[in-house]
């Protein structure tokens, strides 16, 4: 039994998609399919049932799936501690930021201060809400740059606002309502809504933006952007876009880009930087510290202004 064939097994689960889950673990179908065959055979028992196109988890596939999650995140765990080791001995400072957020401002930042300090080391990593929240609980991430969500306890995180946003919705230019000033959420509740999102974050996003827009209609989770955009083509649905990415260049021959309101009041995402206090980092280095907060507080100045530390 290899660690890989529990991790596709885990992942079919998790995305209820033999499909999603090739996408998710970079291989094809077939493949996933014939690892966890092999599987199934050496264990003597079938993990899935299936019938027409679908699927459930027997008994035992559904032991086979908790315990298969348990040894992952504790294979995980070994693995970020071992990075934790050497990319502390090494002053790395980890930076999570979400996608298509102030990218220009952000990269600017860091470039400026690996420029004026030559021993310094940051890595940026981009990713979505979910992750990049996730990996900063784990001490994965030394500062996270992410929106926030009022259904969400930031209590044990520092945070520092950054700015507040419009949401966008693109739509297509054969709409009627593409001739609008700016979109109503009541005005698209029988479109379907499309949303740019890992697999894994699928649930989590679907109810963020079903809360941010009281939208109850049908949400779709498209792989790619490609596929994303066909159903815009065919004017059977909205994208909900943040600031960054209601640019949309390149698309405006068939999508149009609105302001998207409720109640006639706009929609604003706030953004901010989050990262723990040295007290809650389980993996807190004394003898980094003074480097991770002395680059903490170079970035800070450089993103906030009036920051004053």
């Amino acid at each position: 039994m290899l660690l890989r064939q529990m991790k596709y097994f885990v992942s079919v689960a998790d995305n209820k998609s033999f499909s999603e889950a090739a996408v998710e673990c970079f291989i094809s179908q077939s493949a996933v399919s014939q690892q966890i065959k092999v599987l199934e055979d050496e264990l003597g028992v079938e993990l899935i049932r299936r019938s027409n196109r679908r699927f459930q988890l027997t008994s035992a596939g559904e032991y086979f799936y908790a315990q298969s999650r348990k040894i992952m995140q504790e294979v995980n765990t070994i693995k970020n501690t071992v990075k934790q080791i050497e990319q502390h001995e090494q002053g790395l400072f980890r930076l999570g930021c979400l996608n298509g957020y102030n990218v220009i401002q952000i990269c600017t930042a860091v470039n400026e201060l690996l420029a004026a300090h030559e021993n310094m080391n940051i890595e940026i990593l981009w990713g979505e809400h979910d992750e990049l929240l996730a990996k900063l609980h784990q001490q994965e991430l030394e500062m996270v740059i992410c929106d926030i969500r009022p259904e969400e306890d930031y209590e044990e995180l520092v945070q520092h606002s950054l700015s507040e946003e419009p949401l966008w919705a693109a739509i297509s230019v054969r709409s009627p309502l593409a001739q609008e000033d700016y979109l109503d959420v009541a005005q698209l509740e029988n479109m379907q809504c499309v949303l740019l999102t890992a697999p894994k974050d699928r649930d989590n996003t679907e109810k963020y933006y079903q809360r941010l827009l009281n939208f109850f209609g049908n949400c779709v989770t498209p792989p790619r952007l490609s596929a994303a955009l066909s159903y815009l083509i065919n004017n059977t649905a909205f994208m909900p876009l943040r600031g960054r990415d209601a640019s949309m260049e390149g698309y405006r021959s068939f999508i149009k880009v609105l302001p998207l309101q409720k109640n006639n009041e706009p929609i604003l995402v706030r953004y901010a930087i989050l990262y723990n206090t040295n007290e809650t980092n389980a993996n807190y280095d004394k003898t980094q510290g003074s480097n991770q907060s002395r680059i903490k507080r170079l970035l800070l100045e450089k993103l906030l202004p009036n920051y004053e530390f």
